[in-house]
């Protein structure tokens, strides 16, 4: 029987807590395309997550551990970044940032525009 995130990954993304979040994460699973607005994910471990496609729009990112991860078309449009660590993260131009004036290089992010930071990713994984 599957598991309720292989149930709703196969249907379309619904809301999700905190904790299945970093769950999945933690498992070495992908929350590629996850619907994830408004959530409150500050100070998790999400480092080397596959959060390609992931609407992170408006969450509390605030100290969340994100060193290598993929944010490839992530949307973080307006979320809090305050204090995350994002060196290594790969990102791309369909990547959206908290604010126009968000600067990911400064804060260690790598733009990789051919998707190499998912090629390592799938090499990896």
């Amino acid at each position: 029987m599957p598991t309720r995130w292989e149930q709703v990954y196969s249907v379309g993304m619904a809301k999700f807590t905190r904790e299945e979040v970093i769950e999945v994460v933690s498992n070495g699973r992908k929350c590629e395309h996850a619907s994830l607005q408004d959530i409150d994910l500050s100070g998790a471990g999400l480092s080397e997550a596959d959060l390609t496609g992931t609407d992170l729009s408006r969450a509390n990112l605030t100290g969340a551990k994100m060193e290598g991860v993929h944010l490839l078309r992530a949307n973080l449009w307006k979320a809090d970044l305050r204090g995350a660590e994002l060196s290594g993260a790969g990102y791309n131009a369909d990547t959206k940032w908290p604010d126009e004036d968000f600067d990911p290089v400064a804060k260690g992010a790598v733009n990789e525009p051919s998707g190499r930071s998912m090629n390592r990713w799938l090499a990896n994984g």
